[in-house]
């Protein structure tokens, strides 16, 4: 896959998944840590923030070759790690890292934006491959 296409099919769809997922997330923490708190609009921006940060890390999954099972696994793993570390790093620099029950409810929150993103573009995936696999049966039955 070249660079473009990973950028448009990974990192874009990744980055409208995942703010919509940070936007769930940041009203079901707030309700349940600071259900008094009011924002204004520059609020709005806060998931497209997040979202924005948490997609630089996919740039570790990129590669020109197709990957091993295990090679892939690795840059998963380090993508989610390094997703982990951005988010509780602007968190704790905005000063809203309050508790150890606030840290494990970020790092489950982060976890499960992480799968419902990767469980969105596979399923994407699969969709356009059942359709490519389908045009070369028809390709093939064509020819002979």
């Amino acid at each position: 896959m070249n660079f473009k296409t990973f950028l448009y099919k990974k990192i874009l769809m990744g980055f409208f998944v995942a703010t919509t997922c940070i936007g769930a997330a940041m009203a079901i923490l707030g309700l349940l840590f600071d259900p008094d708190t009011l924002f204004g609009y520059q609020g709005l921006f806060s998931p497209l923030i997040y979202g924005a940060f948490t997609m630089l890390p996919s740039l570790v999954t990129y590669s020109k070759c197709e990957l091993s099972v295990r090679e892939t696994v690795i840059r998963k793993l380090l993508e989610f790690a390094l997703i982990e570390v951005i988010v509780l790093l602007i968190v704790y620099w905005g000063g809203a890292l309050t508790g150890t029950s606030l840290v494990i409810s970020l790092v489950l929150s982060v976890f499960l934006i992480y799968m419902t993103v990767n469980l969105v573009l596979w399923v994407n995936d699969r969709k356009t491959a059942k359709a490519f696999n389908a045009a070369l049966l028809e390709m093939q039955k064509r020819l002979q």
